[in-house]
């Protein structure tokens, strides 16, 4: 896939194209977006500084980060949920 600059374009960050797909494949796309922007920035950010020849293991880095985190998020619903009905 060929390299596209990083930048933000309105209220969207714009990724490099191996990014998105790579966050598409994994079923990450929509949770990625549904993070803050200053997030998504620095994460892509994070990816881009990357050389070439680790560019593909950053990107699967923030996919194991994306998982994690929505097992965390999982898992803290139905104990933030319990909580309210109280």
């Amino acid at each position: 896939m060929g390299d596209a600059p990083l930048a933000a374009t309105g209220t969207v960050v714009r990724l490099r194209p191996d990014l998105e797909q790579a966050l598409h494949d994994a079923g990450r796309l929509a949770f990625f977006r549904g993070l803050p922007n200053s997030a998504q920035r620095e994460l892509a950010q994070w990816v881009e500084r990357a050389a070439d020849v680790a560019r593909e293991g950053r990107i699967e880095e923030v996919i194991e980060l994306l998982e994690l985190r929505a097992d965390e998020l999982r898992t803290a619903l139905p104990a933030a949920a319990a909580g309210r009905r109280r």
